[in-house]
C-alpha cells in the first residue's frame, strides 16, 4: 500500500471488501489488522447533491410524460466512482418503462450493470450502489364505470423490495387510504422513499 518513512498511511479505500493489513519496519512485521471496506449507505446516496438533483429531474419528467394516453416509470442506476482521491457519485443513463394505460400496472425493466473496476483493491473503479425509479401519477386516469375508481398505494411495491441492493423511489405521499386516486393533483406532495438493503453487501 505504501512505503517510506511516514508513520501514517493515507491511502483511501477504493474497493469494498475484507482486507488484512500489516506493517513491516526494519524487517519486523506487525500483527495483521483486519478491515472491512463497505459500500455507501443509502442515506448518504440519497442526500448527495448530484443524485438528489437528478432524482428530482426524473420525477418532473415522469409527471410531464403522463397524459390521458398513458404514463410511464423512469429510472437510472447510481454509481460510486473511487478513481479520484475521494468518492463521487454518478447517475447512469435514464431508463424508460413502457407507456402504460389506465387500469394496468406501470413498470420498469432494468438489468444489473456490473462494476467497472480492477481486481486490485488499490485501484479505483466505478461500482453500482443503488437503483432509482419513479412511480406514476393517476391524474389523467378516470374509470369508464362511474361506480369504480382507479387507486394505487404509494411507496415501494412488493417487486421493488425483492432487489439485493439499495433502492430509491420518487412517489407521492399518501393522499387517502395509503395511496392516490384517479384525478389527483399532479403537483401533490411527493418524496424519495428508500427500500430493500441499506447498502450493497460487502463482497467476501
Amino acid at each position: 500500500m505504501q512505503s517510506g518513512t511516514s508513520l501514517s498511511c493515507n491511502v483511501p479505500a477504493r474497493k469494498a471488501g475484507y482486507y488484512s493489513i500489516k506493517a513491516v519496519v526494519d524487517g519486523v512485521t506487525s500483527n495483521d489488522i483486519y478491515v472491512q471496506v463497505m459500500y455507501p449507505d443509502v442515506s448518504a446516496i440519497k442526500s448527495n447533491g448530484t443524485v438528489a438533483s437528478e432524482m428530482l429531474s426524473v420525477w418532473e419528467a415522469t409527471k410531464a410524460a403522463a397524459s390521458p394516453s398513458g404514463r410511464k416509470e423512469m429510472g437510472f442506476w447510481i454509481f460510486a466512482n473511487t478513481t479520484g482521491n475521494s468518492l463521487s457519485y454518478e447517475c447512469g443513463q435514464i431508463i424508460n418503462g413502457p407507456n402504460t394505460s389506465c387500469g394496468n400496472t406501470a413498470s420498469i425493466s432494468f438489468s444489473n450493470p456490473g462494476d467497472q473496476a480492477s481486481s486490485n483493491p488499490l485501484v479505483g473503479g466505478k461500482y453500482y450502489v443503488a437503483f432509482f425509479h419513479t412511480h406514476t401519477p393517476l391524474t389523467y386516469c378516470f374509470h369508464s364505470d362511474p361506480t369504480r375508481t382507479y387507486f394505487r398505494e404509494v411507496g415501494p411495491s412488493g417487486p421493488d423490495n425483492n432487489i439485493d441492493y439499495p433502492g430509491l423511489l420518487y412517489d407521492y405521499l399518501p393522499i387517502l387510504n395509503g395511496g392516490v386516486y384517479q384525478g389527483h393533483n399532479i403537483k401533490a406532495l411527493a418524496q424519495v422513499y428508500t427500500f430493500a438493503l441499506d447498502r450493497r453487501q460487502t463482497p467476501i
